[in-house]
């Protein structure tokens, strides 16, 4: 009976010590959190696919390339502040500043910087933002970059990741065109006060001619 005891224990013991090398075992355990990281490198590198694409859309002037990343009901804020929602309002945009007859633009190229990878809120959610040079050529043949930093939120809709939300800005005090405006203020301004100096000039000598033949007479 003591025998059969003892044969027993010992064999609980030896299962015991074989499930504990067994998890401690790296070719037979997974280490924790490997899948995870394993799952979020593969989210980043589908994005950064994405915003490869989108960038290809937007400079080879594809807009239902563009369209096919953009949430249905995604709202964008543009440049000049104007805000369109959902892809109609998308399309109604480009048609009146690139694609429509009355557009002023000829062509319209984006290069993006991502400031860091993209913040991950979940398994569906992500926010993303960075510095984003816009190169702007009007029909007329004037062109200027444009600089400033851009955000965008991004969601996974029915497995696909799409941008929901999305705003681009210029700075206040480095606006290109606000700067150029300043400038054609400033030539006015020195084109009006000379326009009047020498109208101004005129007008004396006009007048003391006036005053120097009444003295004649």
């Amino acid at each position: 009976m003591r025998g059969a005891l003892r044969m027993l224990i010992a064999l609980w013991s030896l299962s015991l010590a074989t499930q504990f090398l067994m998890a401690q075992d790296p070719d037979t355990a997974a280490a924790p959190g490997a899948a995870t990281a394993d799952d979020e490198e593969a989210v980043h590198q589908a994005l950064i696919a994405m915003r490869e694409a989108i960038v290809q859309s937007i400079n080879s002037q594809d807009l239902e390339g563009l369209l096919v990343h953009l949430h249905p009901d995604a709202v964008v804020v543009w440049q000049n502040a104007e805000i369109s929602r959902g892809h109609d309002g998308v399309r109604k945009y480009y048609d009146k500043n690139l694609g429509g007859p009355d557009a002023v633009l000829e062509s319209y190229t984006v290069e993006p910087t991502v400031s860091e990878r993209t913040a991950l809120y979940g398994d569906d959610m992500g926010i993303a933002y960075g510095t984003i040079r816009c190169h702007f050529k009007f029909k007329d043949g004037r062109q200027f970059d444009l600089t400033g930093p851009w955000s965008a939120t991004l969601v996974r809709n029915n497995g696909t990741w799409q941008i929901v939300s999305f705003h681009a800005s210029v700075g206040l005090f480095d606006n290109p065109l606000l700067l150029r405006m300043t400038t054609w203020l400033l030539w006015g301004c020195i084109a009006a006060f000379a326009g009047g100096l020498a109208i101004g000039t005129v007008l004396m000598a006009v007048l003391m001619a006036v005053i120097k033949r009444r003295k004649r007479v």
